[in-house]
């Protein structure tokens, strides 16, 4: 488990930039899609508007979460930084296979084009080395964002461990039937003959 953010913050204050980071960018991508207008693709900007704002929501509550301590809403922050992992690296294993994959094609389309004086093996050259350069920078953006995510998870795990601490076992107390006391009365005691007839003769 990480020691430290970046080698050289903590974790807490690693897990605070990290959301506050989070809910201005998202926020300001919501801000930013939702001025765009279009005819057709007016749903898709829509989703995707409300899609940043609510992530912007889920960094601000793991912001909220680390300022006041609240375990549940750095719980919420942290699972959602794996979905984001998870996400970002299948999108970036999808783009790599169909790049790779439709290069030829690509290739066929740019030479087709009336302003672009380029033959097919250039432009080959060209594409490849431009997409392999980005498939480079989408694996080191994924290996940063999986540190990302295991400092953030890390410092959840740390307050989990502190909270279980501060709360005291509970101790489960069963009971028992226990039978009923029968109260037994202490036993008469008989009269001695004589011994009223003694006392009386004494008292005179």
């Amino acid at each position: 488990m990480l020691s430290k953010c970046c080698l050289c913050i903590d974790l807490k204050t690693g897990t605070l930039i990290l959301a506050s980071l989070g809910a201005v960018l998202n926020f300001c991508n919501a801000w930013r899609i939702s001025g765009l207008s279009s005819e057709q693709l007016g749903t898709v900007y829509s989703a995707m508007a409300f899609y940043y704002l609510a992530i912007g929501f889920i960094c601000a509550t793991g912001f909220v979460g680390v300022l006041k301590n609240k375990i549940n809403y750095v719980k919420l922050f942290a699972y959602y930084y794996w979905f984001h992992l998870l996400l970002g690296l299948t999108l970036s294993i999808v783009f790599s296979v169909l790049a790779f994959h439709y290069d030829r094609d690509i290739c066929q389309k740019v030479i087709e084009q009336p302003d672009i004086d380029i033959d097919f093996d250039a432009c080959m050259k060209i594409y490849l080395r431009t997409v392999s350069s980005m498939v480079v920078l989408l694996g080191l953006t994924c290996l940063i964002e999986l540190h990302f995510c295991l400092a953030i998870w890390a410092y959840y795990q740390n307050l989990r461990s502190e909270f279980s601490n501060l709360v005291p076992a509970t101790h489960n107390i069963y009971y028992s039937p226990i039978p009923a006391y029968v109260v037994i009365p202490p036993p008469a005691y008989d009269s001695i003959p004589g011994a009223n007839s003694d006392e009386k003769t004494s008292s005179k």
